[in-house]
């Protein structure tokens, strides 16, 4: 299996977001087709800047759902099956450091709460690791 497809799939089942329209880290907005939660006229400004911009407005055509998943991950919040391709990045990043997480969730195993709460102090307060532009 892909390594994409291993992430892909852990993302998937891990709790997000969910909504009629969002912003990738990217910068390009998805908005759902199957919704009748829009306020008035902003579907048909939506579709208007798709056809403006198709890559910038992205249209979600799920009848399964009527929302955009969203994930936040690094410290950024990421669409599901974006075209920027975040998913393949990050899953690369991952997968071509797996030696260094490996090494560092073997010594964090009896990490404390106290020093894990520390630990996520500094991680807010530091920048992304993946870039994304």
């Amino acid at each position: 299996m892909h390594i994409t497809k291993i992430f892909s799939d852990i993302m998937i089942n891990k709790s997000g977001t969910g909504s009629i329209r969002a912003i990738c880290h990217c910068g390009r907005t998805h908005y759902s087709q199957n919704n009748d939660n829009y306020d008035e006229g902003e579907y048909e400004e939506l579709q208007k800047l798709h056809d403006e911009d198709p890559d910038k407005y992205i249209i979600h055509f799920s009848y399964k759902e009527a929302i955009v998943h969203c994930r936040h991950f690094n410290g950024c919040d990421y669409v599901l099956d974006c075209p920027c391709k975040w998913e393949e990045r990050a899953a690369k990043f991952i997968w071509e450091e797996r030696e260094i997480i490996i090494q560092m969730l073997t010594k964090c195993r009896d990490v404390t709460i106290t020093d894990a709460l520390e630990i996520d102090k500094l991680m807010e307060s530091s920048s992304s690791l993946l870039t994304v532009k």
